[in-house]
């Protein structure tokens, strides 16, 4: 019993937060509330650790047309198995372990600063990564897709990056993606049972409207009987 709390830590607030270096490490939570009587306090080693595996540019052909013409900033992410008899949730360090491959150590000063969401069981939420330019305006977000039991990948993939309807192994089985108008801080979501559609304003004003799978589900009718 009990519920599931979703949260992200950092701030945005004053100047010495636009830097891209020397930050603390943020993370994005999914703690588990028994909604006991009795409080038990717990810590990080509490918490099954999921990681962003990869970041890295992959390119799609978004117009059919068999050339790739859009290059996506993706990432992947662990898909640890949860352990409830002795985890209270889990955690996802906003920190790549590695760049197109390459080891990293660098954070980015990336923080979690808007409302997540729930939604066919997944968790989404925004991300924010300041300029790597001090005191320079912008920045870019990332568009993060988990599983909402334990934070990991998604079992399906998460969007549609060729364009062409469809959610299968062409579009890669990236967990996030970066946006394409900079810092957005978070996305609004509707639906059509088909998939979610996330809508979010970019630094500049711009709207962006990226397409969310909704998994392997099926839709509509399933099965046809005849009564006599």
């Amino acid at each position: 019993g009990g519920f599931m709390i979703y949260f992200g830590t950092g701030k945005y607030l004053e100047a010495a937060d636009n830097n891209s270096v020397g930050q603390t490490t943020q993370a994005f939570y999914g703690i588990w509330d028994k909604n006991e009587d009795v409080l038990t306090a717990f810590n990080s080693s509490d918490l099954l650790q999921q990681s962003i595996s990869n970041q890295f540019a992959e390119a799609f052909d978004t117009d059919g047309d068999q050339m790739n013409d859009t290059t996506f900033t993706l990432r992947d992410v662990s898909d640890n198995a949860i352990d409830w008899a002795t985890d209270m949730g889990w955690k996802l360090d906003l920190i790549p372990d590695l760049i197109e491959g390459g080891t990293n150590d660098n954070n980015f000063g990336e923080r979690q600063i808007s409302n997540a969401a729930v939604r066919n069981g997944k968790v989404i939420f925004t991300t924010l990564v300041p300029s790597t330019v001090e005191c320079t305006f912008g920045g870019t977000s990332f568009l993060m897709q988990l599983d909402v039991r334990d934070g990991s990948a998604l079992e399906f993939p998460a969007f549609d990056l060729n364009n062409d309807g469809e959610y299968d192994t062409l579009d890669s089985s990236a967990s996030g993606r970066a946006s394409d108008l900079g810092i957005m801080p978070s996305v609004s979501l509707l639906g059509d049972g088909a998939q979610d559609i996330a809508f979010g304003s970019g630094a500049s004003g711009a709207i962006e409207v990226i397409q969310l799978s909704v998994g392997n589900q099926a839709f509509g009718r399933q099965s046809w009987r005849q009564l006599r």
